[in-house]
């Protein structure tokens, strides 16, 4: 065993190894994890705005004259 170790420099044990690769699989997952939590709150800046409600007021307002003048029939099914 001590010439294996002269030969390859190897100095860690087998436990020590095995315990390495043990932790591993967690630091792995808090990476993905934090990746995730990155990328999902980066989405909110790329939502749509909210489109201004007052662009439809002018048309509305027509309608609504042309309502007054010429009103729709009694029990009438309007369709828009």
């Amino acid at each position: 065993m001590n010439e294996c170790k002269r030969i390859t420099g190897a100095t860690r044990r087998s436990e020590d190894i095995n315990k390495s690769y043990t932790r591993q699989p967690s630091v792995l997952r808090l990476a993905r994890l934090l990746c995730i939590g990155l990328v999902a709150a980066s989405i909110p800046a790329y939502a749509q705005q909210l489109p201004n409600p007052e662009r439809f007021e002018d048309a509305i307002r027509r309608f609504e004259a042309e309502d007054r003048r010429n009103p729709p029939p009694e029990n009438a099914i309007v369709l828009t």
